[in-house]
């Protein structure tokens, strides 16, 4: 049997439980259900400096430089908000983002205030306005992404078309027009 390396009384130390090894978990991601072809993951380093984050996102990944960065956090504990707040910070979300060239940024999970981002990302996105695009980047921890052996890509993929990227526990998810807080739907990887 495997032996936890996080023992009773222990403090958790990233240097001793954190085991960095190279992966290929990046690519296209499909949302079924969302109006949208795909998304882009990527699942990266802690350590992984923003700017080789900056540079994926606005060199491979073809996105315009922010004019602004809205960061949305809170808890992952679900809320109702009655219909016309729910509305109301919809509109002002989307609004923002869309006048000033805003990514928006969150937990990429389908719960609590993240939840209502996405929706808010997604109702914009099906939405027949053709207002400008939207960017939403999700960053979740790889232990809580639903499905996630679906995103490594199988062994058949020849070595030399893999990508390298060594990991620890954050993943970047990013779904131009639409929000990755789809993850805990059904997916598929191209």
């Amino acid at each position: 049997m495997p032996q936890n390396n996080l023992q009773l009384n222990q403090s958790w130390d990233r240097h001793r439980h954190i085991h960095e090894v190279p992966t290929d978990a990046f690519g296209d991601i499909s949302f079924d259900g969302l109006g949208q072809k795909t998304g882009k993951y990527a699942r990266v380093s802690t350590d992984t400096s923003p700017e080789i984050l900056y540079q994926l996102l606005t060199e491979q990944w073809k996105l315009s430089p922010p004019n602004l960065l809205i960061s949305v956090t809170g808890g992952a504990k679900n809320f109702y908000l009655k219909a016309r707040i729910k509305n109301m910070f919809h509109r002002g979300l989307i609004k923002v983002a869309q006048t000033t060239g805003a990514w928006i940024i969150t937990g990429g999970t389908h719960a609590g205030v993240m939840k209502h981002v996405g929706q808010a990302v997604r109702d914009n996105a099906l939405s027949s306005s053709i207002h400008g695009q939207i960017v939403a980047i999700g960053v979740a921890t790889w232990g809580i992404i639903h499905n996630k052996d679906a995103l490594v890509r199988p062994e058949t993929v020849p070595s030399n078309q893999r990508s390298v990227c060594i990991c620890k526990v954050l993943m970047i998810l990013l779904e131009c027009s639409s929000f990755v807080d789809a993850l805990v739907q059904s997916h598929t990887v191209q």
